[in-house]
């Protein structure tokens, strides 16, 4: 059945190299870096690397951002690896290239190996080791760690949002080579953002994670303790994203920019409250959390680059 298997996907994947061409074929590995999530993830590479304090070199900037994005699309190709059975059973990711077969896991595989070598031994020579200690470290944990986890811990998002922070302390490393307070206030920013934002996603899309028995808060603790669990880490972010000020790192304006920011996303995150845990208001509740934290995490960041 295993070698059915294989033989299989070799013909798909001819059968989509003649009908695509190259150029289609290429757009299938490009979908395994998760383009969208790989953009996200270096924009809050690219706000390290502008907050880091000195004169910008240029090259090393090229290097750096390069270097980076070919660990984080590499991982995601090998994420794409490890979950293809997982995405086969969810509606909204059965889609995805080796589930449908565009692609043979082999290749995806190797794909995704060569990124990641390459994008670690490029920091190691071109910018600094602490930073490519910085990326293995996230890669390690990501792939190997939190992507297993999901289908046992719903306390997963924990240690996932430990290499998603990673990228702008990578940034600011780049630079300085070193770790300093205001590195680990962006490291805080994106740790504390990614919770109530994937547990937003969680809400929406409950029943393709129970399909996939992949194990999130409200499948596990109940959609009325995840509601309040969104609130009070909301709260947490707005909490932590003033600590620029604190530390005189930002410019008293930057203040203003918060509250601004934050009482409207802290007011939308207590709406869900007032929902019943079942029903379409509670989903487009956390459909708009969703939307509204994407919003938010780049006019925060945005912010502190204005008034460095």
């Amino acid at each position: 059945m295993k070698g059915y298997a294989e033989i299989r996907a070799l013909k798909l994947i001819g059968e989509n190299l003649k009908a695509k061409g190259m150029g289609g074929v290429f757009l299938d590995y490009f979908e395994l870096t998760k383009p969208k999530l790989t953009l996200l993830v270096m924009s809050t590479c690219l706000v390290g690397f502008i907050m880091a304090p000195g004169v910008i070199d240029y090259l090393n900037a090229i290097y750096s951002l390069f270097f980076i994005s070919m660990i984080v699309g590499g991982a995601c190709a090998l994420n794409c690896f490890i979950e293809r059975d997982v995405d086969s059973k969810m509606e909204r990711t059965r889609a995805r290239v080796l589930p449908s077969g565009k692609l043979s896991p082999n290749n995806a595989l190797f794909f995704g190996i060569f990124l990641v070598a390459i994008g670690h031994v490029g920091l190691f020579l071109a910018v600094n080791p602490i930073t490519c200690v910085l990326g293995l470290v996230a890669s390690v944990l990501y792939l190997f760690s939190y992507t297993p986890m999901k289908q046992k811990s719903e306390y997963a998002v924990y240690v996932g949002a430990i290499p998603g922070a990673m990228p702008p302390l990578m940034g600011w490393t780049s630079v300085t080579g070193v770790i300093d307070v205001f590195a680990y206030c962006l490291f805080a920013v994106l740790l504390i953002w990614q919770l109530p934002h994937f547990w937003a996603i969680s809400i929406y899309h409950a029943e393709d994670y129970e399909s996939a028995n992949i194990k999130v808060y409200p499948n596990q603790k109940g959609l009325g303790l995840t509601k309040v669990y969104i609130f009070i880490f909301t709260i947490i972010l707005g909490l932590i994203s003033i600590l620029p000020v604190y530390f005189n790192i930002a410019k008293p304006h930057f203040l203003w920019i918060a509250l601004a920011l934050n009482i409207p996303f802290i007011i939308q995150s207590s709406l869900g409250l007032f929902f019943q845990d079942e029903g379409v208001k509670l989903k487009k509740w956390a459909k708009m959390y969703f939307y509204a934290s994407i919003i938010y995490l780049p006019l925060l960041l945005g912010g502190m680059i204005f008034f460095k």
